[in-house]
């Protein structure tokens, strides 16, 4: 089994159907019994919280996220995000945060954010970017 992340950056263009590539390279995720797609619960919140600000139904974000597995957000991920260097974003941080409490080395970060893959892969990780993929 792969286990796939997928961080907001990637999350909002599959919300939105802004990238074509993304959808496709989601949907193929999917359709694959042997694949497993996760996120931290974080998501689902940014999803919302964009939906509100641009005027769409955040009901949309709740029925994306039911399809993914989400992580809770406790004190073992924001303990983790607090140690990760170098520097990121606090949601950025909680997410690679909720990557690392898996404890899957394997796991692959979808990311379409330069700082979130570089510092992904300076913690081991191989990164994707299924937005820019051709």
């Amino acid at each position: 089994m792969t286990t796939y992340y997928v961080d907001s950056s990637v999350g909002m263009y599959l919300l939105t159907g802004a990238s074509p590539s993304a959808a496709t390279w989601f949907d193929g995720l999917m359709a694959d019994a042997g694949n497993q797609v996760i996120s931290s619960r974080i998501l689902q919140t940014e999803m919302i919280r964009t939906c509100r600000r641009d005027g769409d139904d955040p009901q949309r974000a709740v029925e994306f996220s039911a399809a993914i597995d989400l992580i809770p957000i406790g004190n073992t991920i924001l303990q983790l995000a607090e140690l990760i260097e170098p520097h990121l974003k606090t949601l950025d941080a909680i997410h690679l945060a909720s990557v690392l409490a898996l404890g899957d080395p394997e796991a692959v970060v979808a990311t379409h954010d330069a700082r979130m893959r570089t510092v992904a892969r300076g913690l081991g990780f191989v990164t994707v970017d299924p937005v820019e993929a051709a």
